[in-house]
């Protein structure tokens, strides 16, 4: 009897445990994805880029619709979402790029290849945070309030707002399910 109760114990901790992660997985790609913006912000820097690439964004965002559907997520709570985060990383690179205002030193930093390093690194991390967006709404349902502190603490970036962290936030909690 003592052995099953144990063995109860065990699956109800690991199940618990490996539960927890599917949020925290979600949050980590987030904040990977984000991370990949200095570089974003330098390259477009050192090119004489814009920062804001609205074609680009159409791709990324028809890309992710594309990718939530093929895994039963709504495409267009996906497309709030990735506007979001689409919208925090333009503040980032917006920021980073003031800063350089006054660093001339700063640009002369090695810059990661946008087309052939950063993009493609962006799009399966996309799909990383889509799939692991997916696997949270089957096993727990939608992100909830009770998450927040989880989120705020797993999202480390430099430039990243609070406000940027709520948008983005307040956009993961209305993702569903396809009906």
């Amino acid at each position: 009897m003592r052995n099953v109760f144990l063995l109860l114990i065990c699956l109800f901790m690991s199940h618990s445990s490996f539960a927890a992660n599917y949020a925290e997985d979600t949050f980590q790609a987030i904040n990977e994805r984000l991370s990949y913006m200095k570089d974003v912000a330098l390259f477009k820097a050192q090119k004489g880029a814009p920062v804001e690439d609205v074609e680009r964004e159409r791709v990324v965002l028809d890309k992710a619709k594309e990718e939530a559907a093929g895994h039963g997520v709504d495409p267009t709570s996906v497309s709030d979402f990735f506007s979001a985060q689409i919208s925090a990383a333009k503040a980032i690179q917006f920021r980073y790029r003031a800063d350089w205002l006054s660093d001339a030193d700063a640009l002369k930093q090695s810059a990661r290849d946008l087309q052939a390093e950063v993009r493609p690194a962006l799009l399966k991390l996309g799909d990383a945070i889509i799939i692991a967006i997916a696997d949270k709404l089957k096993n727990e349902g939608p992100f909830t309030d009770a998450e927040r502190d989880l989120f705020n603490d797993t999202l480390t970036i430099e430039n990243l707002s609070q406000r940027d962290k709520d948008m983005i936030f307040q956009a993961l909690k209305q993702i569903r399910l396809q009906q």
